[in-house]
């Protein structure tokens, strides 16, 4: 009788009890530490009120405290499922060590996770110069830049003076000359990065390029706007300025667009190339004395004595609070047209913000001084239809020349 069978029986029963008693013995740990985990949860939720704080920073939460919860609770979950896939990985070569005919697949096992990490290793290892490399370019040009920023911030307070270089300059040079350093170092350590040299990171620098290019025509024109504007200084934040049809305050001049605040109300956004193309008019600018002057177009007859013309248009402006009578308003006579002579008023004011509702006021004093004085306005333009016999010069001129 042959009893190899039955040893042979008896031998893989106890090969499948020891390894019934290994998983058993898996199964208890992984139900332990699941509830060692969950009673951990438990404990962190029930501190969550008094103990866990967010991050906050001059009264803005980066971080609230829920959300700091979340990411407490999401990375012991990440150490629950790192610990256990250790256990098992380090449990399947105890159970193919019970079990003799896996026995090979311990040694395959080790291999599927050693052998990437020898391949991980010596290529840091290798990586290790070129590492060294980025690191010190990296800490030069973060010092660089600092001593950029430093400089500029000397300037923008005025600490620094530089002659024929303004204040307002300081930041956006800043900025140009931030953006060259960090192009250049790019370009410096470029070769150095890993996979620098494939075809696939090729590709895909070759592809952003083409989609820059020809995404960010209007984008460079722009932005050659407002290196214009900022080095020519037409106007500066404050100031009332007119870009072709458009009159108001401007409240942000950056490298893409130029905003103004109307007396409407209205927040009007201009691109750059729009305002270097326009006519720009500046009526409040620090280069010239502290407000503007108002100055409106009226023509009158050849009939009425240019000196009353003149009394009753300076007579429009004395009721005007905003007009200052110092310097004092002044009329012009411009043209000496067919049939009218075309005067200008020209009066002075600091409130440049203001001018829609002064030239307002202003035009309505006019007409109502002119229609008192019984003076025809003949704006825009007259035509006369006369016998040949009546002249337009006025009988009261020689007097009116005693009395001057």
């Amino acid at each position: 009788m042959d009893f190899s069978f039955f040893s042979n029986l008896n031998q893989t029963l106890i090969d499948l009890l020891s390894a019934g008693v290994v998983i058993g013995l898996l199964i208890a740990l992984v139900y332990i530490i699941n509830r060692l985990f969950k009673w951990i949860n438990k404990k962190i939720k029930d501190v969550y009120s008094s103990k866990i704080k967010g991050i906050n920073i001059k009264g803005y939460d980066i971080i609230t405290p829920r959300y700091a919860l979340k990411l407490v609770i999401g990375g012991i979950k990440i150490i629950r499922a790192f610990l256990l896939l250790i256990i098992i990985y380090f449990w399947l070569p105890l159970l193919f060590t019970v079990l003799p005919w896996s026995k090979g697949l311990t040694e395959q096992l080790w291999d599927y996770v050693l052998t990437p990490v020898k391949i991980a290793g010596n290529a840091f290892i290798d990586y290790l110069p070129s590492l060294f490399f980025i690191l010190v370019t990296a800490l030069i040009v973060r010092y660089i830049i600092r001593l950029l920023k430093f400089f500029a911030e000397e300037v923008e307070r005025e600490k620094l003076k530089l002659t024929g270089f303004y204040k307002d300059w300081a930041k956006p040079t800043y900025n140009i000359f931030r953006f060259i350093v960090y192009i250049f170092a790019l370009v410096i350590i470029f070769p150095y990065l890993p996979g620098s040299n494939s075809p696939a990171f090729q590709g895909i620098s070759l592809f952003v390029g083409i989609l820059l290019s020809l995404g960010s025509t209007s984008i460079i024109a722009n932005a050659v706007g407002g290196l214009m504007i900022i080095y020519m200084r037409p106007f500066v934040i404050g100031n009332v300025i007119k870009i072709g049809e458009v009159t108001g305050k401007v409240v942000t001049k950056n490298l893409l667009v130029t905003r103004l605040y109307t007396l409407q109300r209205e927040e009007i956004t201009v691109p750059n190339k729009m305002v270097i193309e326009n006519k720009i008019t500046n009526y409040t600018s620090e280069d010239v004395d502290k407000g503007v002057y108002l100055h409106t177009e009226i023509t009158i007859g050849y009939d009425v004595p240019w000196r009353k013309v003149h009394e009753v248009m300076l007579n429009a402006t004395v009721n005007i609070e905003e007009i200052m009578q110092t310097p004092e308003p002044y009329v012009l006579q411009k043209a000496l047209n067919d049939f009218s002579v075309l005067y200008e008023l020209n009066a002075f004011t600091e409130k440049a913000d203001m001018m829609p509702f002064l030239y307002s006021k202003l035009h309505q004093n006019l007409q109502d001084g002119f229609a008192e004085n019984n003076i025809e306005i003949l704006s825009p333009n007259y035509q006369a239809v006369r016998d040949g016999n009546k002249s337009t010069v006025p009988a009261n001129t020689n007097n009116d020349q005693k009395d001057s």
